[in-house]
């Protein structure tokens, strides 16, 4: 029994430089999105000036990169050793808006 998995490339195939840049920004454009959105949603929610919102999304942004960094080279017993892109979560974001409401953080 033969099966067909129409698969384009390989394991240890190398697409074309063209191929794999196209992929590699739309990749990062993916990845952008959904790290910046966590921090610009609780940023509108609590009616944050503008510099505070840049500092919100720089920070989502750096403590992306630097656990991205920690899960690829594997620092000790941390890490995966495989790109895995570590990003922002969606899941705490209603209760940081609560707790900004709460204490009237604005």
């Amino acid at each position: 029994m033969k099966i067909n998995t129409d698969l384009i490339y390989g394991i240890d195939d190398r697409p074309p430089l063209k191929e794999t840049l196209f992929a590699a920004l739309q990749h990062l454009l993916a990845i952008f999105v959904a790290i910046i959105t966590p921090p610009l949603i609780i940023a509108g929610a609590l009616k944050l000036d503008l510099e505070t919102t840049g500092f919100l999304v720089s920070m989502a942004l750096f403590a992306s990169g630097v656990s991205t960094f920690i899960q690829y080279r594997r620092i000790g017993p941390v890490g995966a050793g495989l790109l895995c892109i570590q990003g922002t979560s969606f899941s705490f974001i209603g209760p940081i808006i609560s707790t900004g409401l709460a204490g009237d953080y604005r």
